[in-house]
């Protein structure tokens, strides 16, 4: 949509690296999710005026949703970029998150598949968000997930990035020679 409104050709003619402008767009969305995340703050001061919470769950949930919001809006942010569209990139940007959250398949459902791609499927759960937000929301912290979240990120933001720099090669369509 930015093409056809005009507001790309400014951001085209500045001397920046395509990567400025993702990693900008990517931080001002997280934001205002992280902003949106803190106001169920007030969830967790009536929990602890109604019990005792145990505070390094509280802490490592905001931790983990922290980093899935990021990642997530980073993958988002790829569907955009790669779309012209605004409802394909809608579409493409849940078929994406969905296909990384169904990696996470339960075991049990892996003896309806052949054997080969049984032992494929079994490893796919470290694909899957899913998986490593249930461990850092359980309290266990691994660098592992950190990884996982801050590799997914960067990979996204980096692949968009080099999709926006696509827009700045000169396109050599039907010129007419006067």
């Amino acid at each position: 949509g930015y093409k056809r409104s005009g507001s790309v050709d400014l951001l085209l003619s500045l001397p920046l690296p395509p990567l400025v402008f993702i990693i900008g767009k990517w931080m001002s969305g997280a934001f205002v999710l992280l902003a949106m995340l803190l106001l169920t703050f007030p969830m967790v001061v009536t929990i602890a005026f109604l019990g005792q919470p145990d505070w390094g769950v509280v802490v490592s949930g905001y931790f983990g949703a922290t980093l899935l919001l990021c990642s997530l809006y980073a993958v988002a942010i790829l569907a955009a970029a790669i779309c012209k569209e605004k409802v394909s990139a809608f579409l493409l940007g849940i078929a994406m998150v969905l296909g990384l959250l169904v990696c996470d398949i339960e075991r049990s459902l892996l003896i309806f598949l052949p054997d080969q791609l049984e032992q494929l499927l079994s490893y796919s759960y470290v694909l899957s968000p899913r998986y490593w937000f249930r461990e850092i929301v359980s309290g266990d912290v691994t660098l592992a997930s950190m990884i996982y979240f801050i590799l997914l990120s960067l990979v996204s933001l980096t692949i968009a990035s080099l999709q926006f720099a696509a827009l700045r090669q000169p396109t050599y369509g039907n010129t007419l020679a006067i």
